[in-house]
């Protein structure tokens, strides 16, 4: 009997001494309890955060932004349909167009005010690629395959971002297909075929 009493003891040493480390592991977690654990999280759909020696190293690296020289105004022009060579722009239905050294637009707004009320002037910016000097804009209209022509002249600039443009309000004539040649300076020259309804 006394055997007996003395393994039911011994037993029930084991028992409990397993009962604590259980609760203690369960407590204080282990390398092989974490691992189980990120595991059931990544089976379930739980993303686990990644201690700190995992996190990926995050690119500080500058975005690379186009650089001009000074007084020029390469970047806006490259960034605009068209075409950079010199000579005449068909425009489309399109809204900001480049020819050569300059761009011009807004012309889907000038479009729809010339409909809305063709005897009110239509405003236009232009950008010159080159800004060395502040030269004067001349602007002219020339209806394609009739009469008719207007000339417009500006010195003055305005500033949006970093950028300057000529501001331009020019009554068109009459409804058709006109060429607006623009020039400023030697260096800023521009041309664009639009079709007024």
């Amino acid at each position: 009997m006394r055997h007996v009493a003395a393994i039911t003891r011994r037993t029930f040493a084991l028992l409990l001494g397993c009962v604590v480390a259980s609760a203690l592991v369960g407590c204080f977690g282990s390398p092989d309890s974490e691992r189980s654990a990120q595991a059931t999280s990544a089976a379930a759909g739980v993303r686990t955060p990644l201690p700190p020696s995992e996190v990926p190293p995050i690119e500080t690296d500058a975005p690379v932004v186009p650089s001009n020289e000074p007084g020029r105004q390469d970047s806006v022009l490259d960034s605009l349909p068209g075409e950079a060579a010199s000579g005449c722009v068909t425009v489309g239905e399109r809204r900001d167009v480049r020819s050569g050294t300059m761009a011009a637009g807004n012309f889907a707004d000038a479009r729809a005010r010339f409909a809305a009320d063709p005897s009110a002037p239509v405003s236009l910016y232009v950008i010159p690629v080159d800004l060395n000097g502040d030269p004067a804009l001349t602007m002219t209209l020339t209806r394609l395959g009739g009469e008719g022509s207007t000339t417009v002249e500006t010195a003055e600039f305005h500033t949006a971002d970093e950028w300057r443009f000529y501001g331009v309000n020019v009554v068109v004539p009459g409804e058709g297909e006109w060429r607006i040649e623009a020039s400023a300076g030697e260096a800023n020259q521009g041309c664009w075929e639009v079709d007024f309804p």
